[in-house]
This record gives structure tokens, C-alpha cells and sequence, in this order.
């Protein structure tokens, strides 16, 4: 979550975590007629069981027209993840989550699931859905050949519905259940405007072929005659064929875009493990190990011995040789089974105290008497007369 971003600063968050039970806040980018827009999703605790609150989230977003915005409970979120669809999957990508609460896993929604293996489903769940439509489609030109016409028109009146239906699944999270097919238009407008736009209700004769599939939608149903062209079939089924090429598009445009932000989500993240794993190899070579010249082939390992003073050099190696004279004592009578070799470990021990030894220290310490006028005026100086 970033504090910085647009979303933070215009309020919205915090009007929103006012108002609901909010468990995640998404704000995630769609594209509308060639242009991106921003949506936010909002992932609540549970259903509303008024329409009191979502009526309340209108009203905030109405001082926000650059925004379109879904709510849902997180329950049934989850659950359309699990099957595949894809709006919640590119809702969801942790890159784009903007809040949590603070008792859920910050990690967000898609954190213990695998992208990719939900990814595989999402096509699978789009086909059960559209191949409804497209059983009604192949129903309609059944009874046109028939000469059904009223039938015809029946079938061509849930090709359109299943065709909204399914369109309004994937780019909005879930459809609206009606039957009107003028409601289809106005519900799905702002995320898929061609859609919205198939039957232009201001003209009068868009608005008869509107009016006759939910005439024939209820005639049908309920056993009344119904009167109806072949010509206006005609015009129905090429918009049909209009609508379903742009379903068809919508989602397998939305199926690319989540599997490319799903690789890149994954390439970045094996390219951060990399990193951290390069990182803590680098740091550990550069601390241990260190080479005497450029392009020497000899390499040497180095330890690091703590200690507050230049004089703890002197006192760790006293320790160190005063151990191996004691130690040489005993050396003959092989006294300790963990040391089988006595003379090799103290010689070993002694070349260490060796380094510790502080040459360059000394060499310090005499430059900086010299710098003082030598020895014997240092002496003069400061060292006081014994009586």
C-alpha cells in the first residue's frame, strides 16, 4: 500500500473504510473504447443486506467520475477466483492493492493461490458460460429454417441475455439477473460502451427490435401468439453476431493482459529472489574472503576479531601464546583425543598470534614520535625525574 497514490490522497480510502466493513481495496486499470480508466474494487466483509451502503458508495464515487468501481463480499470473491474469472484475477494482482484491514493477510487475495494454475481454468469457465449463447444461436436458426418465427425470436432473446450475462461475469464480476435486454445495455455502458450501444434506444425502430425480443422473451414463455418478420430476424441476428464477436474479444483481450501481468509478476519476483540470493553471496565473499592483488590467482580468507582497542590486539595474542606454552608441556603425551596433533595445532595457533601482532600499528605509533621531535624529547618532556 502506498500512501502517496492518487486513490489515498483524493479520500476515497478512507471515505469508503467509514462507510463499510472493508476487507481490500483494489484500484486497477481497465480499457474502455481504446482508453484506460481506473476501476476500484472493493472487497467487503460481508453482503449488504439493504442496499443502504452501496447506495451510500454511489454517492462517494459520484465526486469521482474518473473512477469506475465494483464492491463485493469477499466470499464470493474468492470463489470466482477459484473458478477463473479473469476480472477478479487482474483486479486482484498484488501490485494493485491499495488497502487491507488491519486483521487480514496483507499480502492480499492472490497471495496463497497459483496465478497460473487459475489462469488455465479462466478459459474453460468463460467457454461453459458462452457456449450457452451459442446453443441459443444455433436454436434461432433451427426455427427460422422452420419458419417459427416466434420461436426463432425466443432464442435469439437468450443469446442476447446469456451473451450480456457473460460479458457482465468477466468485465464487471458478476451479472445482472433480468431479462430485459435494454437493462443489459444500460448495466454493462460504462465498462464495455459498445455494448451499451448495440440498440440505440433513441431511435424508434432500434427501439421496436428491443421491444420485440422481450415480447417474445414473455409471449413465448407464456403460450400467447406472437407476430414477427423474417426481416427484423435478420437485423437480430446480425447484431447477435456483433455482440458475440465482442464478447468473444473482450475476454480473450482481458485473458492476455492477466497472463502477461501474472509472467511479469512471476519474472519479477524469481528476479528479486536472484538478487537477494546474489546479494547475500557477494556480501558473504566480500567479507570473508579477499585476494593479496587484481588477478592473483590466490585467495585468502579472512576473520574478523572484535575489539575496542588496538591494545586488545597485544592482550589476544599474549593469551594465545601464553596457552601454547602451556599446551607445549603436554605436547609429547598426547593427553587429549580431540587434539591428536598437538605440535601442529599450537605451530598453528602461533602463526595466528603472529598476525595479530600490530606491526602497522607499531609503525604508526613511531611515525607519529617522530612527528613529535623523536623519543628523547618526548621523554624530556613528559616523563617526570624518579628521585
Amino acid at each position: 500500500m502506498n500512501p502517496k497514490t492518487q486513490i489515498y490522497q483524493s479520500g476515497i480510502i478512507d471515505k469508503l473504510t467509514k462507510l463499510l466493513e472493508v476487507q481490500y481495496i483494489y484500484e486497477f486499470p481497465i480499457t474502455t473504447t481504446g482508453k484506460q480508466k481506473n476501476c476500484v474494487l472493493i472487497i467487503k466483509n460481508h453482503p449488504d443486506k439493504s442496499n443502504d451502503n452501496l447506495s451510500s458508495v454511489a454517492d462517494i464515487f459520484k465526486d469521482y467520475p474518473e473512477y469506475l468501481y465494483r464492491a463485493y463480499p469477499e466470499n464470493y470473491t474468492r470463489e470466482q477466483l477459484i473458478r477463473g474469472n479473469i476480472f477478479f484475477i487482474q483486479a486482484c494482482l498484488p501490485q494493485y492493492l491499495q488497502y487491507h484491514a488491519p486483521d487480514v493477510e496483507h499480502q492480499g487475495l492472490l497471495s496463497d493461490i497459483d496465478l497460473e494454475q487459475l489462469l488455465d481454468g479462466a478459459e474453460t469457465y468463460f467457454q461453459e458460460e458462452f457456449s450457452k449463447t451459442i446453443g441459443f444461436k444455433q436454436g434461432a436458426q433451427f426455427y427460422q429454417k422452420k419458419e417459427n418465427y416466434p420461436q426463432a425470436v425466443f432464442m435469439l432473446h437468450q443469446a442476447f441475455e446469456l451473451a450480456y450475462r457473460t460479458v457482465e461475469l468477466f468485465t464487471m464480476g458478476k451479472e445482472k439477473v433480468c431479462h430485459s435486454i435494454a437493462n443489459h445495455q444500460q448495466y454493462i455502458l460504462p465498462f464495455v460502451p459498445e455494448l451499451g450501444q448495440i440498440f440505440s434506444l433513441e431511435n424508434d425502430s432500434e427501439t421496436k427490435l428491443v421491444k420485440l425480443l422481450d415480447i417474445a422473451y414473455r409471449n413465448v414463455r407464456y403460450g400467447r401468439d406472437y407476430h414477427i418478420t423474417p426481416e427484423d430476424i435478420a437485423i437480430l441476428q446480425a447484431k447477435l453476431e456483433k455482440v458475440l464477436s465482442i464478447v468473444e474479444q473482450k475476454f480473450y483481450s482481458g485473458l492476455t493482459n492477466s497472463k502477461e501481468a501474472v509472467e511479469t509478476k512471476i519474472k519479477d519476483s524469481s528476479q528479486r529472489t536472484q538478487d537477494t540470493v546474489v546479494q547475500q553471496i557477494e556480501r558473504l565473499i566480500s567479507g570473508k574472503y579477499r585476494m593479496p592483488f587484481p588477478k592473483s590467482n590466490k585467495v585468502y580468507y579472512q576473520e574478523e576479531f572484535h575489539i575496542s582497542s588496538p591494545s586488545d590486539m597485544l592482550h589476544t595474542a599474549s593469551s594465545m601464546l601464553k596457552v601454547c606454552i602451556m599446551a607445549a608441556e603436554y605436547a609429547e603425551s598426547n593427553f587429549s583425543p580431540v587434539v591428536p596433533q598437538p605440535h601442529y595445532n599450537i605451530q598453528r595457533t602461533l602463526e595466528i598470534a603472529v598476525q595479530l601482532l600490530p606491526y602497522d600499528e607499531m609503525e604508526c605509533l613511531e611515525e607519529i614520535i617522530e612527528a613529535c621531535g623523536g623519543l628523547e624529547q618526548l621523554l624530556k618532556t613528559h616523563l617526570k625525574p624518579t628521585s
